[in-house]
């Protein structure tokens, strides 16, 4: 991350996939102090921080899908935006038309997945997510594709030696895979950020609920100091702890 990100109130939503939604939601709570509301007729499973909504939590999309975190991006005309993922090269699978928000989970070129949401943006929650980065296999590729199909604006700022692109008004970030991880056969992937008071506290305790460090914390000037983990399904999120901006 970079110093020249300064996160605001408000990002992409975020949507948990999960094959265990019970384990999840006492993982979360416990971690997070989030509290899970279960599916109805009309809404989907929720975590929800300070009496708003920080996440929604859904089924695996597929029999052969990983358990995974990935934004929601909302869309006014949902079944446009739809077909534009689809001319951009995405694929899409619809998900059940729960009213007022239907997420749509989608995939984009370089493989990363992430979901449409109907509606408008909801602002950020505090104790919920605080970025929201892409970790890509070919970020130019990526860019074009989620210029086409999301109308996103990115910019390319310095980072340690290399460039990072800062992407409105998804208020989300755009990097390079790391060739080691790309090697080991890792691939694209939204990775969120949750906030919590303190990273290395946070980090500890989910490691006791059963999490996997991925890569210790560390100190970004200007963003905050961040943890990579994965937790008990192997859904792969960071804690932070930073300032958001004003």
């Amino acid at each position: 991350m970079t110093a020249a990100v300064r996160p605001a109130a408000a990002g992409p939503a975020v949507v948990l996939h999960s094959r265990d939604t019970e384990a999840a939601a006492a993982f979360y709570a416990a971690l997070l102090g989030w509290r899970f509301t279960p599916p109805t007729a009309a809404d989907p499973a929720r975590f929800r921080h300070g009496g708003r909504t920080v996440a929604t939590v859904l089924p695996l999309p597929a029999r052969d899908a990983a358990p995974a975190w990935t934004p929601a991006f909302p869309c006014r005309d949902l079944p446009a935006a739809a077909r534009r993922v689809l001319t951009a090269g995405g694929t899409l699978r619809p998900g059940p038309p729960r009213p007022p928000r239907p997420t749509w989970a989608a995939t984009d070129p370089t493989g990363a997945g992430f979901a449409l949401q109907g509606g408008t943006p909801a602002p950020g929650a505090p104790g919920g997510p605080y970025w929201t980065e892409l970790f890509s296999l070919d970020p130019a590729a990526a860019k074009a594709f989620y210029r086409a199909a999301l109308g996103w604006r990115d910019e390319d700022i310095p980072f340690e030696g290399g460039r990072y692109t800062v992407v409105a008004p998804a208020h989300c970030g755009i990097r390079q895979l790391h060739p080691r991880e790309a090697a080991a056969g890792i691939g694209s992937h939204w990775l969120p950020y949750l906030e919590v008071e303190d990273v290395d506290r946070s980090t500890d305790q989910a490691c006791r609920l059963g999490a996997t460090l991925l890569a210790a914390a560390r100190e970004s000037p200007g963003f905050g100091r961040s943890a990579r983990l994965g937790d008990p399904e192997g859904a792969v999120f960071a804690l932070v702890s930073g300032r958001r901006a004003g």
